[in-house]
């Protein structure tokens, strides 16, 4: 039988009977809203069970309480992520701005993979095009 100690997180509230006034008062959506500090609220801002599980066992066992940044959290959840997690490229078309380049070519269709790192995850289809939309906050310098 091992002996735990608390986990406090570095300007985090954990105490339940705190956290119970913004779900009475309706602040939030509930104990799994993503902005709460319950392994509920970060499952679904992207945190795995498997991460979670990591960080808990790097602990290790001890008696003193122990102070953690949520950094260190989020970094075992990266580095069990990172190297599965597809990669593809979006802007909000609310505020995309169109650009016209010369000497591209008119339509071309290129296949390229969905991690650099890891083919396994499978290919997308990029469109390679003389239009290329980006986000109207780059294209202020142009």
């Amino acid at each position: 039988m091992y002996d735990f100690s608390k986990l406090n997180l570095v300007s985090t509230v954990l105490s339940k009977r705190k956290l119970k006034w913004f779900v009475e008062e309706n602040i939030v959506d509930g104990w799994d809203d993503p902005r709460f500090p319950t392994v509920q609220g970060i499952m679904r801002k992207g945190m795995t069970v498997n991460a979670l599980k990591d960080f808990m066992l790097d602990q290790g066992p001890s008696r003193n309480t122990t102070l953690m940044e949520w950094d260190k959290l989020w970094a075992v959840n990266k580095d069990l992520i990172d190297p599965v997690c597809p990669r593809y490229t979006a802007i909000n078309k609310a505020t995309a701005c169109k650009l016209q380049l010369t000497g591209a070519p008119e339509l071309e269709i290129k296949t390229v993979p969905l991690h650099p790192k890891n083919e396994s995850v499978g290919v997308k289809p990029v469109v390679h095009t003389q239009n290329v939309y980006v986000e109207a906050d780059d294209c202020r310098d142009i």
